[in-house]
């Protein structure tokens, strides 16, 4: 067996496991009656496809890549209220010469089972007790912890901080009067469902509700991966006014000693629905090591349009107006159609 294939299958058994013992939990809670008429409440299930084209322009190369998935959310509970929330989101995803990919991905044309999110979040009885999330969780760690990107030409590039957006592992998490946390501890392995390398990430953000119209939160985290260590704190800030909204993150640590800075900023439109949105990001890092400081400065516009029930297209170009000593400057159109149902 190769250590493809055992890293599959053991992914495989871990996925079985998770949701036999969400299934077993209700069931030991309920008579197996209550039980199946549990399974079907509180389910929300659909299946999403996307395709996206990415055009480097810098390089000179055009890239694409086809997904399929299931994106499940199961509210188990029972007569003393709920019992825990079990979430899938697991896509076959093609690459067809994307250039730039997650480093899971083998080469610029592999195919790959992914999984975003495939996790337990146990709730146990009593207020002040966390609740106890278990599987490949997303990270907690400033503004994508709180805004749901998965799947779409959207987010904050959380991977410069982190090294990772999700991972295999487990968290204390609640949302208390007035403010929500979270605390995870994971492998640092991304996709893989591994424990034989010495890597780890931990994290943390505690902020204010995630839904009112301010919001606030600060993270920490440090991670060891691919033999480079980081250590981050963040701000992050969010503002609404009606349908339009200015965002922020400032981040600070260091990277293998080599201190890091990065100044976030969004100024965004979203629709009624909120799920038509225009943007305009910016992001800027500093790096400074030895008595050299080095900068790069980058932007992001882009339009996330639901033009039709159950269907989005999408579109973001991404350029560099400054780049760190030795990289060369990117420009970046992708387009994106999905299909949700």
């Amino acid at each position: 067996m190769t250590k493809h294939t055992a890293i599959t299958s053991l992914q495989k058994t871990f996925g079985f496991m998770l949701f036999s013992a969400s299934v077993s939990l209700t069931i030991s809670v309920n008579s197996p009656a209550m039980a199946m008429e549990n399974i079907q409440q509180n389910l929300r299930a659909s299946i999403d496809v996307s395709s996206r084209v990415v055009d480097y322009q810098s390089q000179d190369q055009t890239g694409s890549s086809h997904i399929v998935g299931i994106d499940l959310h199961k509210v188990f509970s029972n007569e003393n209220g709920d019992v825990g929330t079990l979430i899938l989101q697991a896509y076959m995803t093609k690459l067809d010469n994307q250039v730039q990919h997650p480093g899971f991905f083998k080469d610029k044309d592999d195919e790959q089972l992914v999984y975003r999110i495939f996790s337990f979040n146990l709730t146990p009885r009593g207020k002040a007790l966390p609740n106890i999330k278990l599987g490949h969780i997303e990270l907690p760690y400033g503004l994508e912890h709180t805004i749901n990107t998965n799947g779409t030409l959207y987010g904050f590039q959380q991977g410069v901080a982190l090294g990772l957006k999700a991972d295999w592992g487990m968290s204390l998490n609640k949302q208390m009067q007035g403010f929500e946390y979270e605390i995870s501890a994971t492998s640092g392995t991304g996709q893989e469902l591994t424990t034989n390398k010495n890597t780890h990430i931990y994290a943390a953000r505690i902020g204010s509700h995630r839904d009112q119209n301010q919001v606030m939160g600060l993270s920490v985290s440090e991670s060891n991966l691919e033999s480079i260590t980081r250590r981050r704190v963040a701000l992050d800030v969010q503002h609404y006014w009606g349908l339009y909204g200015v965002l922020g993150q400032l981040d600070w640590g260091d990277d293998n000693g080599e201190d890091i800075r990065r100044v976030m900023m969004e100024l965004n439109w979203r629709g009624p629905r909120e799920i038509t949105r225009a943007y305009l990001q910016t992001f800027h890092f500093t790096k400074k090591f030895s008595s050299q400081t080095e900068i790069r400065q980058g932007y992001a516009l882009g339009l996330q349009l639901d033009f039709v029930r159950k269907w989005d297209l999408s579109a973001q170009y991404k350029w560099d107006d400054q780049v760190f000593n030795g990289q060369s400057k990117q420009k970046i159109l992708s387009a994106q159609i999905r299909y949700r149902f």
